[in-house]
């Protein structure tokens, strides 16, 4: 092959390069001269040639891998939209761009999704492509295009997007676990929806693990209640064939996840307490409490308040620990020995994400390392009450 003939054939098989890398590839290579030109005695061998043209070589990959990745990326990714902020070793456990499927003029995308031993997260895309304006407006602070009630009428009609309140993994079927949530968005590509979506896994005892698990949500094409069959000795939902996009994640970060149970029983002035588990996973912590409210308290609270909530004379339920203490339960926070945060700040939505009347449920961000003893503690304008704290490690 003629050299003009590679030229032209390589020449054909680059597409036409976005101003922004051209730019950036000029810049890049007029450094690699620049530097060249400083060793200019050496340049003239023929080694040295050889390297000059290689680096050069170099550079493009470098600079269109880097394109490439541009492109894929979410401007807000799965865990600052569910999360608030991006933990530290975040970015590291996201995978990308794992699934793709076109439903007559909708594309669907996994663009993003980790699993950190307790929960999983997952960003995906569905884009009408007949659409010529963007979806949601835009906020100026953080830039997220939330959706409008137009927006939601548009999607209703859409023949694609969730039409089942399961989740599959491995082919088994997932309740919607609690203390799980999302956020659908807007984005600047025209008519794109965004999904954030977390599932706290752990709530339904479902621990992921291997390199290969298979997802499987039910986000294709909308199917009517016939699609449902249910395994008849079990009850359960039985993967569904049409209607699906299915991916598979490396879930091996269980492997990093460490277990602590203190079990230390602290009675504080209305209730006892104790934590009963410290899921220390990569990128934040599991706290689980266990907590009952004194008996006194609750005959106290009754005596006063009546033995439950009614409307119109009926009982529409029994009042419980919650009514008794439950915002001093749910406001506990995590300090040192000394009373001190553990935390200056808190970036992201940390702290009591669910309380029931037997059970609370924290988390907190990661550290690489945890001070060697911590509490939950009642914080007063007094600073920590040490005498209800209850030991978390």
């Amino acid at each position: 092959m003629k050299k003009r003939e590679f030229v032209e054939r390589l020449d054909a098989m680059i597409p036409q390069t976005p101003p922004c890398f051209h730019h950036a590839l000029l810049q890049t290579l007029e450094e690699i001269a620049a530097e060249e030109k400083e060793g200019e005695e050496i340049i003239m061998t023929p080694v040295r040639k050889k390297s000059y043209t290689l680096a050069i070589v170099l550079a493009v990959v470098l600079l269109l891998a880097a394109v490439a990745t541009a492109a894929t990326l979410l401007r807000h990714n799965v865990f600052e939209v569910t999360m608030g902020d991006v933990p530290s070793k975040g970015g590291e456990m996201i995978q990308y761009d794992l699934a793709e499927e076109t439903v007559g003029n909708f594309e669907i995308k996994i663009r993003e999704a980790a699993y950190d031993g307790m929960s999983l997260y997952i960003a995906y895309s569905i884009r009408d492509l007949t659409a010529e304006e963007p979806m949601g407006v835009a906020e100026a602070e953080d830039g997220i295009r939330y959706l409008s009630v137009e927006d939601a009428e548009k999607m209703a009609d859409w023949n694609v997007g969730w039409w089942w309140d399961n989740i599959w993994i491995d082919g088994e079927a997932i309740d919607m676990p609690s203390m799980s949530g999302g956020e659908e968005t807007g984005s600047d590509t025209p008519g794109e929806l965004l999904s954030y979506q977390q599932y706290r896994l752990d709530q339904e005892g479902v621990f992921l693990t291997g390199d290969r698990v298979e997802i499987a949500l039910p986000i294709g094409e909308r199917q009517t209640i016939d699609a449902i069959v249910r395994d008849p000795e079990s009850g359960q939902v039985l993967l569904p064939e049409k209607g699906m996009v299915t991916f598979y994640l490396d879930c091996s970060s269980r492997d990093e996840v460490v277990t602590a149970t203190p079990n230390e029983v602290t009675h504080g002035e209305q209730w006892d307490a104790q934590v009963s588990s410290v899921v220390y996973s990569p990128i934040q912590m599991y706290i689980t409490l266990d907590w009952n409210v004194h008996e006194d308290a609750m005959e106290a609270y009754i005596a006063e308040n009546g033995d439950g909530y009614y409307i119109d004379g009926e009982k529409m339920w029994d009042y419980n620990g919650l009514d008794v203490c439950g915002g001093v339960i749910m406001s506990l926070e995590l300090v040192k020995k000394d009373g001190t945060p553990v935390f200056a700040s808190m970036r992201g939505y940390y702290g009591c994400g669910g309380c029931g009347p037997e059970e609370a449920w924290f988390t907190f961000p990661y550290l690489e390392e945890y001070p060697d003893e911590m509490f939950l503690a009642p914080v007063g304008e007094n600073g920590a009450d040490m005498t209800q704290a209850i030991r978390v490690r």
